[in-house]
């Protein structure tokens, strides 16, 4: 009885198995201390990111119909060989830097790479698992650096800080034929470009004899908002790292989303120019809608709770 025919992904599954198996005896191999030829290790470990990238095209490339008998859940097993595959390149990736020869600057080969000189201060903006740190140097430019180039400056930094909504003011009114059922204002932590926590909802009292002026209450509830008319944002450390002073913040409010730039709150507010006098500048500010907030010490029971 001839035997059965293999299919093209129990094909790659095999490969990738070798990959593994070669990969494994390659990291144990860097771990000794008597493993001088640090040259031939990397140049090993090139190849095998080299072929397990040919594995990963020919994956990407089959479908359920290249196979000559009925898989089941197909989708399923292709996406775990993906991530299998991911995996091991990760791993090589890693290995790779720890095997490359530490030298005074990087010179960038790939694009999005940032070359660097000895001595350079960087930012760095986001820590990659496979040891490559997206940073920033002092012209502005981004780019991903190997972290083995990288000597990490300073102590990071740590805030615990109890933050009470006080109130808002000169919010603008709503637009002609808009009712507004409910105002909230939603917290969380943000670094500029995502949401890095939960969102804790916050409902305002509003006054109709003072429209512009919001209030809240520790009864406030949870209740979702659907439509964004500003934002604001509290740095909680300054440009040395340090925790900003605990006591009371006026906000200004922005108008749109954070993620969009330049959107007034007010239309009518500056569009006739900024004014240059002192006078007419405080006056302004008077009008500007700000979001005030108070921010103490946490007590005992709740830095407890936090630790």
């Amino acid at each position: 009885m001839p035997p059965k025919r293999r299919g093209p992904l129990q094909t790659v599954q095999r490969e990738t198995d070798d990959i593994k198996r070669k990969v494994d005896a390659l990291v144990q191999q860097a771990a000794k201390p008597d493993a001088s030829d640090r040259t031939d290790t990397l140049e090993r470990c090139k190849e095998l990111q080299r072929a397990m990238e040919e594995i990963m095209k020919t994956l990407k490339k089959l479908s359920k119909a290249d196979e000559p008998a009925p898989v089941g859940n197909y989708d399923q097993c292709k996406r775990e060989e993906e991530k299998r595959l991911l995996t091991l390149h990760e791993r090589l990736q890693s290995l790779a830097l720890q095997l490359q020869p530490h030298e005074d600057a990087f010179t960038g080969e790939e694009e999005g790479d940032l070359s660097i000189q000895k001595g350079e201060v960087l930012k760095v903006l986001s820590k990659n698992k496979d040891g490559w740190w997206l940073a920033q140097n002092s012209k502005g430019q981004k780019g991903l650096v190997p972290k083995t180039f990288l000597k990490v400056h300073g102590r990071p930094s740590r805030v615990s800080l109890t933050l009470t909504l006080w109130s808002c003011r000169m919010i603008p009114p709503p637009g002609v034929g808009l009712q507004v059922l409910s105002r909230h204002v939603r917290l969380c932590a943000f670094n500029g470009t995502q949401v890095l926590s939960n969102i804790h909802t916050v409902r305002a009292t509003y006054n109709s004899k003072s429209p512009k002026t919001w209030s809240f209450s520790p009864r406030s509830t949870g209740e979702r908002g659907d439509l964004s008319c500003g934002w604001a944002f509290l740095k909680l450390f300054d440009e040395s790292g340090a925790p900003i002073a605990l006591r009371t913040q006026e906000l200004t409010i922005h108008g749109g989303t954070p993620f969009e730039k330049d959107t007034d709150m007010d239309t009518t507010s500056t569009k006739r120019g900024y004014p240059t006098g002192v006078f007419q500048q405080m006056l302004l500010s008077r009008k500007i809608p700000k979001l005030v907030v108070k921010l103490k010490s946490v007590n005992t029971r709740s830095r407890e709770l936090l630790k």
